[in-house]
């Protein structure tokens, strides 16, 4: 049997692609199916021939009037054919029409202005650019019409590997949900290959599908330390700030009810002076991580989404009213109002990269971003000025009914006062936790609480007279931040471990407010009062403080230092040069543009190694890391950082740049230990990006020389679920040791590593006191 013309294949499906929709419809009433196939074959081939010899353009006149004279002729037939159903269809292409006269039929039957699909296929992602995803959050994909879900999922790939289970709510929701948790601190990718992403309706996206991404990172500080200060930074200034908040990408906003000032350049738009400000103070916000720009003006309460892709506020209107606007955070796009309510402006969380819940008139409601209210959870009670506090995943909600502090259980409704709580209180990142701050006798303290404010204990009990405010998590959980105002000293910032409530201050200046983390939890931004009128905005670049144990090794007080240096190469804001000049050695000849920041957006300290038996310098290896973008694949710089830990304390003494080259493909080593045992034994711990294939972990991929002889009967495990590969050997004679990683060993999509990995030591490690 012939295989049919692929148009004509189509045609069973309905109407064929890029056709004038009128024409197509008189041709389809044509009785014989010969007749549309014969005229739609004979305009697919001029179509083609024209394709590849255009001939000059004809005059635009000329095509309306064979579009006229088609669908005449159309209309005729049609007429002719009800009277003598024996005629058929057809149109005489002769050599008289001419190259023109062809190129018109064929683009007036094939109209690119009257396409029939619904578009071309786009995807947001709840990833999409965030620099800083918690590990276990799942990676949901957003399509704008229904897909093929087996060609989608045939088509995609994370980068690193993952082992991941994919499910689909709905045919335009793709939810991907890894079997472990993300690595921390990595550049990911999620790709579809173009033709993979295809609709329903036979539509494909019109380029390969890219979303980078990127997790965030572990917190370096040692655990039951509270974090130090390196360097503060200054940002910009401004009149009459009046908050400061990150988005998820790191990006840093102000609002400002007057001028702000960056590098000598003024920018001063404040609120209309026409327009009432009832409730809170409005301002325009503003985004400050580069040169100031305005995102948004009379705004009050602005919340940046999660997906850091727009930004909600209330803005108020002559009539005493107030609405619920959206606003791309990039500044350009539409503004979108999805909600008014009377008087003040009311607080405003996002639930999710689509949704809104807002307060009025002591109820709650949650918006879309189509401008669709509900009312939800009738039972929770709000109180004067309709705050509340949502927790994450929406499971229990703080607010004031009849100014009573209550948190809510939005699960059964069920709802618990707790005494002597003030001010607003903060959930933990992973909302199992609350805190707060109360006042006993007279002394303020810090409380933790259950999800439901259950069980509190004080975490941080201050001093008589000593007042405080302004709590706020690290978005890893494990410190909370807090202003101290002391009687005759003023206003300073401190943190909070959480596991051990060891506090310190963060610094001895004073008029600091308005704290806020970084979503990568290595800085603060803070409001800084002036002498003279305004404020600065500043960012507290933080650091690993010295343990106080001396059980300390050389080797991880290498990996600090050198790691405290990568943190300021890949800060969101140009490093104080002194606080890099503290941690060099005196003398040390290292070229400053070696120092100081690059295009960097993470690093991981893969190794620290002495140099020598004697052990007096440790080389460190640190991966640079500049994340993927959806043009660009990720990127990565090798630097060695040469630390002398002779002294009283570690200090640098040289820095080796290597070249930015592409991110190897394949498994990649990101951290690497060593670790002696008595008796000789030697245990190292691999860290991977990716998820490794088991079958290829083992002696055909990983082997170790000792004084360049090689050593047998290694013990080597893979464990799953934090890509960690172990590899622990027997009493070993003392001698140069190299280990080293190659192919066969590869990830979960059968990719092999790409860059063997060495790790050298000058000699078998010593045993840790105590083991």
């Amino acid at each position: 049997m012939a295989r049919r013309p692929r148009w004509q294949r189509l045609w069973g499906r309905g109407r064929p692609d890029n056709v004038d929709p009128e024409l197509v419809e008189l041709f389809r009433s044509a009785p014989e199916p010969g007749d549309r196939a014969r005229l739609l074959e004979a305009a697919s081939e001029i179509r083609a021939r024209l394709a590849a010899a255009p001939p000059p353009a004809a005059d635009p006149g000329y095509r309306a009037h064979l579009r006229a004279s088609l669908m005449a002729e159309a209309r005729q037939h049609r007429l002719r054919s009800q009277q003598h159903p024996s005629r058929r269809f057809g149109i005489f292409f002769g050599a008289g029409l001419g190259a023109a006269g062809l190129a018109m039929v064929a683009l007036v039957i094939f109209s690119i202005a009257a396409p029939e699909r619904a578009g071309a296929v786009t995807v947001r992602a709840s990833v999409g650019g965030n620099p800083r995803v918690p590990v276990t959050q799942a990676i949901q994909l957003s399509f704008n019409q229904p897909m093929v879900e087996s060609r989608v999922e045939q088509g995609l790939v994370i980068t690193p590997a993952v082992s991941y289970r994919t499910r689909w709510p709905d045919p335009k929701t793709l939810v991907i949900d890894p079997e472990h948790d993300l690595v921390p601190n990595v550049s990911y990718v999620v790709s579809i290959a173009r033709q993979a992403a295809r609709a329903q309706d036979g539509a494909t996206a019109l380029s390969n599908v890219v979303i980078p991404f990127g997790t965030e990172p572990l917190t370096a500080t040692a655990q039951g330390y509270p974090p130090s200060l390196v360097a503060v930074n200054p940002v910009v200034s401004a009149v009459g700030a009046l908050g400061l908040q990150y988005s998820e990408n790191g990006e840093l906003l102000l609002t400002a009810s007057g001028s702000v000032v960056a590098n000598g350049n003024t920018q001063a738009v404040g609120p209309s002076p026409s327009v009432p400000l009832p409730g809170p103070s409005a301002g325009a916000v503003y985004s400050i991580s580069g040169q100031p720009a305005v995102l948004a003006t009379d705004a009050t309460n602005a919340v940046p989404s999660p997906d850091s892709q727009q930004i909600a506020y209330w803005t108020v209107t002559n009539s005493g009213t107030a609405t619920l606007e959206v606003a791309p955070l990039g500044g350009q796009g539409q503004v979108s109002t999805l909600a008014t309510v009377s008087g003040t402006s009311p607080d405003v969380v996002w639930i999710n990269d689509s949704s809104l819940v807002y307060s009025s008139s002591g109820q709650l409601y949650q918006v879309n971003l189509d401008g669709q209210s509900n009312p939800v959870d009738p039972f929770v009670k709000l109180g004067p000025g309709q705050t509340f506090a949502l927790a994450p995943q929406a499971q229990a909600l703080f607010s004031r009914p009849a100014g009573v502090p209550t948190v809510w259980n939005l699960k059964t409704g069920s709802s618990v006062t707790v005494p002597g709580l003030e001010g607003s209180p903060q959930w933990s990142p992973t909302g199992s936790q609350l805190a707060y701050i109360g006042n006993s006798d007279g002394t303020d303290a810090i409380y933790l609480a259950g999800p439901y404010g259950s069980q509190p204990r004080a975490l941080l009990v201050t001093s008589q007279g000593v007042t405080l405010s302004d709590l706020r998590y690290s978005p890893g959980g494990q410190y909370l931040t807090y202003l101290a105002a002391t009687p005759g000293v003023g206003v300073q910032a401190g943190a909070v471990d959480i596991a051990t409530g060891s506090s310190a201050l963060l610094s001895t200046t004073t008029g600091l407010s308005d704290l806020v983390w970084s979503p990568f939890g290595s800085s603060l931004a803070a409001l800084e009062a002036q002498p003279s009128e305004g404020s600065m905005v500043v960012t507290l670049q933080l650091s690993v403080p010295p343990e106080l144990s001396s059980s300390r090794s050389q080797a991880s007080s290498a990996l600090a230092v050198a790691s405290d240096l990568a943190g300021l190469q890949v800060a969101d804001t140009p490093s104080d040069s002194a606080a890099i000049g503290d941690l060099l050695a005196a003398g040390s000849s290292i070229p400053p543009a070696t120092l100081q920041p690059g295009p960097f957006d993470r690093f991981y300290a893969v190794s620290s190694v002495p140099l020598s038996a004697a052990a007096s310098t440790y080389q460190v290896e640190i991966e640079l890391v500049r994340d993927a973008t959806a043009k660009d694949p990720a990127a990565a710089q090798d630097e060695q950082v040469t630390v002398d830990v002779s002294g009283p304390e570690p200090l640098i003494s040289g820095v080796f740049l290597g070249s930015l080259t592409p991110l190897p493909v394949g498994p990649l080593v990101i951290g690497a230990t060593a670790t002696g045992a008595p008796g000789g034994s030697v245990s190292f711990a691999l860290q991977f990006n990716s998820d490794l294939d088991p079958i290829t972990v083992g002696a055909q991929s990983i082997s170790l020389q000792d004084s360049g002889q090689t050593v047998a009967n290694l013990q080597i495990a893979y464990q799953a679920a934090n890509r960690m590969v172990t590899v622990v050997t027997g009493p070993l004679p003392p001698g140069p040791l190299s280990l080293t990683v190659q192919a066969p060993l590869a990830n979960v999509d059968h990719v092999q590593i790409a860059v063997p990995y060495t790790l050298s030591l000058p000699t078998v490690p010593a045993p840790v006191p105590g083991s």
